[in-house]
C-alpha cells in the first residue's frame, strides 16, 4: 500500500496514533518504520471508524501484522549488533514474543468475533503498546547505542542512557503515554458512534420520506398515524389498535381493547406525565409524550406518541395516537451523549495536562529553556529567570550567547546541534558578566537536541541545576578532611613525643626499682619500692591505653588473624591472676566446655588484653565472694564462643549501664578516688571485640554483682608448627651468661645509661656507652662489637640514621652483619616497620625489664 498517496486521497483518515516528535529515538531508520506502523495502524482506524468492507479490513489487518515483524527482525538485529547477550537486548526479544503472542490471540478470536470487532479491540491493544515501547523500551536501548557510537563502553553507556530516561524526560513520558492511551480508546470510540449515528439518522430520515409517500396513498386515519395507530375514548379506554403493536411490545392488538392504558401499561413514573399530555390533546387538539411501555416478557420499550383529538369526526369519534417505538433512538442519543461526554473528558484532561505542565514548567526548581537552532530564546522558565536575575519576559528574542558569552559552552551547543546528540555535564562552572560579585557558580547541565520529521535539530532544551551550594559544601567538607587529617596526625605526633618523653623517665623509675629491690633492703624500704613500681606501672598501663583509644581514633589500631590456643589462653590468665585476686581473699574459677576446640583463628595478643581487662575489672570491684571465667560454645550459623566474666562485686545502676563502655567513664565519680583507673579499659575491650567480628554486654545491679558477656566468632584452626630453635622467655642458660659479649649502648639520657649499666654490672658483658648516633658509628667503626643497643631517638644523630649508616659501612667494607636492637619510648603503630626499615634486627619498647634485655642478649648470644 502506498501511504503517502493514501493519506493524500482520504480525507477521513483518523489519527488514532498521533504521531509527533517525542516518539523519535535518534535512529533513522528505527524511526522511519515507527512511523510507517503509526500510518498503518492509522488507516486501519479509520476503516474501523467508518464500517470498511471485511475485504478491505482483512487486507490491511494482514499488511500492518506482516510490516510489525519485518520491523522487529530489523529492530532486534540493530540492537543485537551492539548489545548481543545483554539482559536489555534479551528482554526485548521476550516483549517481542509476547506482543506477538498476543497478536495471534487476537487473530484467533475472529473465529468467534466479527473482523470489526477484533480490529477495534486490536486498534486499543496496538495503540497503547506500541506508544508504550517505543518511548520506554527502544528509546532506552537506541540511548545506549547512540552512547556506544560515542565511544563509551557498555556500563557508562547504559548509565548514561538511565539518566538520559529519568527525571523530566520520565515525567514526560508518563505524560504521554496517560494521553495516548485515553485518546486512541476514545477517538477510536467515538468516530464510531458518530458513523452509527450518522446512518441512523438517514435511516430515520429515509423512514419520515416513506411514511410521507404512504401518507398520500392511504387514508386520513393512516395519513395521521406514525408506526403504530391508537384510539382512544374520552377516558382514556383503548378502542382500536393497529397490528403494527404486537412487534413493538408483544401484545397483540385485542389484548390492548378495552382497557385504561394509562394505568396498566404505562410506567408508573411516566404516567403523570403522558396524562397531561393526553388532557392537552383534548383540551387544544394536539400534543405528545415519550413514555416507557410495558412489554408482554416484562421489560420495558421506549415510546413517541403524537395525537390528534378527533373526537368531534363521526367516522372516528376518538383521539388517534400515532405511537412510534424509539427505543434504539434512546440508545442512540444516550450513547451520543455518554460519547460527547467521554470527548468533553478527554479535552478536559488534556487541559489539565497542559495546565500541569504549564505549571511544572515554572514551578520546578530545575531551570528550564527553550532555543531555536541559532540559540534564541523561544522560552524560559521562573526558575532560569530568577537564577539569572532577570524577568521571562526579558529573554524572548534574545541571543543565549549576546547575554552570556562563553566560547566554550558555545562551542558545545553548536556540536550538538551538528551532531544532533544530548549533552550532559556535572558541576560546571560558570561566571555572570552582568553579576561579578556572585563569584563562581556550578551547574549541572543537559542540552537535548529536538528534530523535526525530516531529521534536522529543530530546537534545543537546556535543562540546568544550581548546584552551588554542594560544591561549596563539598569543597567545604573537602577542606575539613584536610584539616582533620592534618589534626589527627599532629595529635599522633604528639602522642608518640609525649610517650616517648613519659617512658624514657618510666624507664629509669621501674628499672630503678628492679635494681633497688635485688640489693638487700629492709622490709620497710621494700614496701616503699613496691608501692613506687605499682605506682609506675600504673601510669604505664594508662599511657599504654592512651595510646590504644589514639590507634583506635585514628583507624591504626589493626588485629592480626593466627591461630590461638584460646583453652590454653583462658587457664594462663585465670592462673596469673589467681595469685591477685587469693591475695584479696577472692576465689577465680575457670570452666571451659568440653565443646570448646583447643585452637582457633583470633588476635592472640588482643583477646588476652580483653580479658586481661575483665578479670582485672572484676577482682578490682569485688571485696568478697567469687569471679568466674566460663567459656562455651553456642550453636548455631554461625556457631560462636561464649565467654563469661562473672563477679559478686559492687555492680553498677542502671542509669550507668548505657555508658559504661564510653570513653572515661565509670559508674561515679566516687570509683575513681577508691579504687583507681581511667576508664579506658572497657572501650579498648568493647573496640577490640567488635573489631574481631563480636559483641560484649553487660548485666549488672547494685550490691549484687555484675557479668560481662562476650560472642565471638567460633573459626577452628590447626596448631601452628613449633620451631625447635626458639629460645626461652624464662629461663637465662649459664652458658649465655658466660659469654664475653662486647656491647656498646647509644643512650643520650644519663638515667637510662646508668640502669642499663646496673642490669649488666653482675653478669660478664663488657658494656660500652656513648651519647648519640654519631659516636655510636665512630665507635663501631672503631672497635669491635657483638651487639648494639641503639636508641632511636637521640641528638646530633638519631638511632635510625646511625643503623642506616651502619649497614652501609658494613656493605662497602664487606664487614660481618652486626646485631642491632633498637630501643624506643615510641609505641604507636608502625614503630617495628620503621626499626625493621631502617636495619634494625630487634624492637624493644622503653621501660625495658631486666629480663627482658637479658633474654635480648641472650638470644643473640646464642646466635654467635
Amino acid at each position: 500500500m502506498n501511504l503517502d498517496k493514501y493519506i493524500t486521497e482520504n480525507a477521513n483518515l483518523i489519527d488514532i496514533f498521533p504521531w509527533d516528535g517525542n516518539f523519535n529515538t535518534g535512529l533513522p531508520e528505527i524511526d522511519k518504520q515507527h512511523r510507517k506502523l503509526v500510518q498503518l495502524l492509522n488507516i486501519l482506524a479509520s476503516h474501523v471508524a467508518f464500517n470498511a468492507e471485511t475485504k478491505i479490513l482483512d487486507k490491511i489487518f494482514t499488511e500492518l501484522a506482516e510490516y510489525a515483524v519485518y520491523h522487529f527482525e530489523t529492530e532486534e538485529a540493530v540492537w543485537r549488533g551492539h548489545l548481543a547477550g545483554d539482559p536489555a537486548e534479551v528482554e526485548h526479544q521476550a516483549i517481542h514474543r509476547s506482543f506477538m503472542q498476543e497478536v495471534s490471540c487476537l487473530e484467533a478470536s475472529r473465529e468467534s468475533k466479527l473482523l470489526s470487532e477484533v480490529a477495534e479491540e486490536t486498534l486499543g491493544f496496538l495503540a497503547c503498546w506500541l506508544a508504550s515501547h517505543i518511548l520506554e523500551s527502544d528509546r532506552y536501548l537506541a540511548y545506549i547505542v547512540l552512547a556506544l557510537k560515542d565511544g563509551l563502553s557498555l556500563e557508562p553507556a547504559k548509565l548514561r542512557a538511565k539518566e538520559q530516561m529519568g527525571g523530566a524526560t520520565r515525567a514526560l513520558i508518563d505524560i504521554i503515554l496517560s494521553i495516548y492511551s485515553t485518546l486512541s480508546s476514545n477517538t477510536l470510540r467515538l468516530m464510531r458512534e458518530l458513523a452509527e449515528h450518522r446512518r441512523d439518522k438517514e435511516a430515520l430520515l429515509r423512514s419520515r420520506q416513506e411514511a410521507q409517500a404512504n401518507d398520500r396513498r392511504f387514508s386520513q386515519l393512516i395519513q395521521n398515524s406514525f408506526d403504530t395507530i391508537v384510539i382512544l375514548d374520552a377516558d382514556g379506554i383503548q378502542r382500536y389498535v393497529s397490528p403494527s403493536a404486537e412487534r413493538c411490545h408483544g401484545y397483540a392488538p385485542a389484548e390492548l381493547v378495552d382497557i385504561p392504558v394509562i394505568e396498566r401499561m404505562i410506567h408508573p413514573d411516566d404516567q403523570e406525565r403522558v396524562l397531561d399530555a393526553f388532557q392537552q390533546i383534548i383540551k387544544t387538539g394536539s400534543g405528545g409524550a415519550q413514555y416507557r411501555h410495558r412489554c408482554k416478557n416484562g421489560g420495558w420499550v421506549y415510546l413517541e406518541a403524537r395525537g390528534s383529538n378527533q373526537l368531534g369526526n363521526p367516522d372516528i369519534s376518538g383521539v388517534v395516537v400515532n405511537v412510534r417505538d424509539i427505543t434504539e433512538r434512546m440508545q442512540v442519543e444516550k450513547a451520543l451523549h455518554q460519547a460527547k461526554e467521554a470527548a468533553e473528558r478527554a479535552v478536559d484532561e488534556l487541559r489539565r495536562s497542559n495546565e500541569f505542565l504549564e505549571k511544572l514548567f515554572n514551578t520546578t526548581h530545575l531551570s528550564v529553556v527553550f532555543l531555536d537552532r541559532e540559540f534564541n530564546f523561544i522560552r524560559v522558565n521562573q526558575a532560569y529567570a530568577k537564577a539569572c536575575g532577570f524577568e521571562p519576559d526579558y529573554f524572548l528574542g534574545k541571543n543565549h550567547f549576546d547575554i552570556f558569552p562563553h566560547a566554550e559552552n558555545e562551542s558545545i551547543f553548536r556540536h550538538v546541534v551538528a551532531s544532533g546528540e544530548s549533552f550532559t555535564i556535572l558541576a560546571k562552572p560558570f561566571e555572570f558578566p552582568d553579576h561579578p560579585e556572585w563569584g563562581t557558580t556550578y551547574w549541572d547541565w543537559t542540552l537535548h537536541p529536538v528534530k523535526d520529521v525530516k531529521g534536522p535539530v529543530e530546537w534545543l532544551i537546556f535543562m540546568l541545576r544550581d548546584v552551588t551550594e554542594d560544591k561549596r559544601a563539598q569543597l567545604a567538607l573537602i577542606e575539613a578532611k584536610e584539616q582533620a587529617e592534618a589534626a589527627n596526625q599532629a595529635k599522633s605526633k604528639f602522642l608518640a613525643a609525649m610517650s616517648h618523653e613519659i617512658r624514657t623517665p618510666m624507664n629509669v623509675v621501674i628499672g630503678m626499682g628492679d635494681v633497688l629491690l635485688e640489693n638487700g633492703l629492709t622490709e620497710e624500704q621494700q614496701e616503699y619500692v613496691h608501692r613506687q613500681q605499682k605506682a609506675g606501672n600504673s601510669l604505664l598501663e594508662l599511657i599504654n591505653q592512651i595510646l590504644d583509644i589514639s590507634k583506635i581514633e585514628a583507624g591504626q589500631l589493626r588485629l592480626v588473624e593466627e591461630p590461638v590456643a584460646v583453652v590454653e589462653l583462658l587457664q594462663n590468665v585465670s592462673d596469673m591472676l589467681r595469685v591477685v585476686a587469693e591475695g584479696k581473699g577472692l576465689t577465680l574459677t575457670c570452666q571451659v566446655g568440653e565443646d570448646v576446640p583447643c585452637w582457633i583463628i583470633g588476635d592472640h595478643l588482643r583477646l588476652k588484653q580483653v580479658l586481661f581487662n575483665l578479670l582485672g575489672n572484676a577482682i578490682k570491684f569485688t571485696e568478697q565472694g567469687e569471679i568466674g571465667l566460663l567459656a562455651a560454645v553456642v550453636k548455631g550459623m554461625p556457631s560462636m564462643l561464649h565467654i563469661t566474666v562473672r563477679d559478686t562485686g559492687i555492680g553498677v545502676s542502671h542509669e550507668h549501664l548505657q555508658c559504661i563502655f564510653e570513653l572515661f567513664t565509670q559508674a561515679d565519680s566516687g570509683i575513681t578516688r577508691r579504687y583507681g583507673g581511667s576508664g579506658l579499659g572497657l572501650t579498648i575491650a568493647r573496640f577490640m571485640v567488635e573489631q574481631m567480628g563480636g559483641s560484649i554486654r553487660l548485666e549488672s545491679s547494685v550490691g549484687l554483682g555484675s557479668t560481662f558477656q562476650l560472642l565471638l566468632p567460633l573459626r577452628e584452626a590447626t596448631p601452628p608448627e613449633v620451631s625447635n630453635q626458639s629460645p626461652s622467655s624464662v629461663a637465662l642458660t649459664k652458658a649465655a651468661d658466660e659469654l664475653p659479649l662486647r656491647i656498646l649502648l647509644a643512650e643520650d639520657v644519663e638515667e637510662n645509661q646508668t640502669l642499663i649499666s646496673a642490669y649488666l654490672k653482675p653478669t660478664s658483658y663488657q658494656l660500652t656507652m656513648v651519647n648519640n648516633g654519631t659516636e655510636a658509628l665512630a665507635m663501631v667503626q672503631a672497635e669491635p662489637f657483638d651487639l648494639v643497643f641503639m636508641d632511636v631517638q637521640m641528638p646530633v644523630m638519631d638511632g635510625y640514621s646511625a643503623t642506616r649508616a651502619i649497614r652501609k659501612w658494613e656493605q662497602e667494607t664487606g664487614r660481618q652483619h652486626l646485631p642491632i636492637v633498637a630501643l624506643t619510648a615510641h609505641a604507636l603503630e608502625g614503630e617495628a616497620d620503621r626499626s625493621q626499615e631502617a636495619g634494625c634486627d630487634l624492637y624493644v619498647t622503653k621501660p625495658i625489664k631486666k629480663q627482658r634485655l637479658l633474654e635480648v642478649i641472650q638470644q643473640i648470644g646464642r646466635q654467635k
